[in-house]
């Protein structure tokens, strides 16, 4: 097996570029300097051409084409179509057929761990009957596991609100699922597009150290959301039955979903994520990666909050992680949930001063320091400074109730502040 290197201007042409894995992988595919043109239903830029699958390939979308990856699926569907007879078979049939008559020199095909000819849902037999046209030594086939990302969207944004939750009912908590974080399977397909010899037809991207569907919510629900979760097995005959009934009231809800968890098969990647030069990290440790980046959010937020007076814009909420990750230790404040959902809360916890001796990360991490960042970056910005100093543009008579106000409150959570201050230079004695 050997790699090459991408040059600049070489042509990809990738389908399904709207969709989960899609908008991700173009985004990549070009950083690593493919030019890349997209077939989709939704046209995104002037280097996408309108298809669907099942209509012809464009003539002009295949010219000066090396490679090209087809992530398309079509998700809905008549219920009466089966085999070679639906869209998706249908399709990508018409696409593999335009890629040989191209002589384009690489085709990439994302299919499913899951796919198999017995497989227990449509899904994994429709990608198993795909596969078998694919056998000319230029088409490979990539069979993804579960892909997770710092966003919750497709199917790892479900389990994400359903991690939300404080109990969930759950058939299949003990299957077992594959994880692969969205950026390492783009490096994936990208290094699929670049071999130049490929020691096989088929390459697995998927995790190579298998976590029980219920272990993965929990951890879920752990980091990203700082809670316990409770899971309730339900025996899948329970589940099925309902679904049953369920359908002939709700036409659209269908059992895909559950086969494809209850026939979720184990498969083996070391092999192929080695050949292709991938090493993942552990899905616990991306997870808590997501969760430092969400935590720094809250704690602009809540500061910019008090500081503001209000709420900040987008921009602001971002550069102050940017700081925080680059000048600030990149460790969020533990911060009271409370404090969060109620910024004011901040004045009884603010120190009444800097300690000399902070130095170094415990300055960094200290609620004081990141009020002094988060200070600088609101007096920055036109509109952080037109919050905090309002008051300049109005008549001084009507600045006096306001700043009375003020200082009752101050008067009054002063002796709180000064507790909690003698308290905190006791214990760091």
């Amino acid at each position: 097996m050997d790699l090459e290197q991408p040059a600049a201007g070489r042509v990809l042409v990738v389908t399904g570029a709207s969709g989960f894995i899609g908008s991700a992988f173009v985004e990549a595919a070009r950083a690593a300097g493919w030019s890349v043109r997209t077939l989709t239903s939704t046209t995104l830029d002037q280097r996408s051409a309108a298809w669907r699958l099942g209509d012809p390939i464009p003539e002009s979308s295949l010219r000066d084409v090396e490679a090209v990856v087809h992530l398309a699926h079509a998700w809905h569907q008549p219920a009466d179509q089966s085999g070679a007879h639906t869209v998706n078979f249908r399709g990508s049939q018409n696409l593999i057929e335009a890629c040989r008559k191209a002589n384009v020199q690489r085709l990439v095909f994302a299919s499913t761990i899951s796919a198999r000819e017995n497989a227990l849902n449509q899904y994994g037999r429709e990608k198993w009957a795909i596969e078998q046209m694919m056998q000319k030594p230029t088409e490979l086939i990539a069979r993804i596991g579960l892909v997770y990302c710092r966003t919750p969207k497709g199917l790892w944004g479900t389990l994400w609100r359903l991690s939300r939750l404080r109990i969930v009912p759950m058939v299949g908590s003990n299957r077992c699922v594959q994880p692969i974080e969205m950026a390492e399977l783009c490096a994936g397909l990208l290094a699929m597009l670049n071999l130049s010899c490929p020691g096989r037809r088929i390459y697995v991207l998927a995790g190579n150290v298998p976590i029980s569907f219920g272990e993965l919510l929990k951890s879920i629900a752990e980091i990203i959301h700082r809670r316990p979760l409770a899971i309730v097995p339900i025996p899948p005959s329970v589940v099925i039955s309902a679904i049953s009934l369920m359908e002939r009231v709700f036409p659209v809800i269908n059992r895909e979903r559950l086969y494809g968890l209850i026939g979720l098969p184990v498969v083996e990647s070391s092999t192929s994520l080695e050949e292709l030069g991938l090493v993942l990290a552990p899905v616990k440790d991306r997870l808590r990666e997501f969760a430092r980046t969400r935590l720094l959010l809250e704690e602009g937020q809540c500061l910019l909050r008090y500081l503001l007076g209000g709420a900040p814009k987008p921009g602001m909420l971002r550069r102050y992680v940017r700081g925080i990750e680059r000048f600030g230790g990149g460790a969020p404040l533990p911060l009271p949930r409370l404090a969060i959902r109620c910024p004011r809360l901040l004045s009884v916890l603010e120190p009444l001063r800097r300690k000399s001796q902070e130095t170094g990360s415990v300055a960094r991490t200290s609620l004081s320091s990141r009020l002094e960042m988060a200070l600088i970056l609101a007096e920055s910005e036109p509109y952080g400074a037109a919050r905090m100093y309002s008051y300049a543009a109005r008549p001084m008579i009507k600045n006096v109730p306001e700043v009375f106000l003020t200082l009752c409150i101050e008067i009054a959570l002063l002796p709180i502040r000064l507790l909690r201050q003698r308290l905190f230079d006791d214990s760091s004695r």
